[in-house]
């Protein structure tokens, strides 16, 4: 008998790492919500706007399976129906909030600007502070980058710094 191999790799498919694809973990946290609450017979939760500010934040160096997992676990762990930030574990918590939360205090402006500003900062977290990588990463000019940068009082460190957050 002859075995016959088979090539998966015909046609690669890239996927960007989910850090560059902030705007589907919305969508990805509501179908796993789902699926892990009628997988162990639970009603389904929700999550406030301020915890999906930090799963937004969050780099998410496991990608999706690590999304998955945190999903899994907060179904599981959590008693009350809506998951808060005091419900997420240290390391999520850790980066700075996307601002979801307070949608009837802000502008869309002000909220337009609090995700941006998070974003900007994890993707320069994700590219070691590079100012060239990460404004091809964002697909911005490295002039428009600084600009936001100054704009969103973030300073860029000097190597072996921690970065700051200039105050207003």
């Amino acid at each position: 008998m002859v075995a016959s191999v088979h090539r998966l790799n015909v046609i690669p498919v890239e996927v960007p790492p989910l850090r560059r694809r902030r705007e589907d973990i919305p969508l990805l946290v509501e179908h796993f919500v789902k699926a892990f609450s009628a997988e162990y017979g639970k009603r389904p939760k929700t999550l406030s706007g301020e915890a999906m500010g930090y799963f937004m934040a969050y780099d998410w160096p496991g990608n999706v399976r690590e999304l998955k997992n945190m999903v899994e676990r907060l179904v599981i762990m959590t008693a009350d129906d809506l998951i808060t930030p005091e419900h997420l574990p240290a390391p999520l918590r850790s980066g700075d909030v996307v601002a979801l939360g307070d949608v009837g205090s802000q502008s869309l402006r002000e909220a337009r600007e609090a995700f941006e500003r998070a974003y900007v900062l994890g993707e320069l977290r994700a590219h070691g502070w590079n100012i060239t990588q990460t404004s091809k990463a964002l697909g911005i000019g490295r002039v428009n980058l600084w600009r936001k940068l100054k704009a969103y009082g973030i300073s860029v460190p000097r190597r072996s710094e921690e970065p700051d957050e200039l105050e207003d």
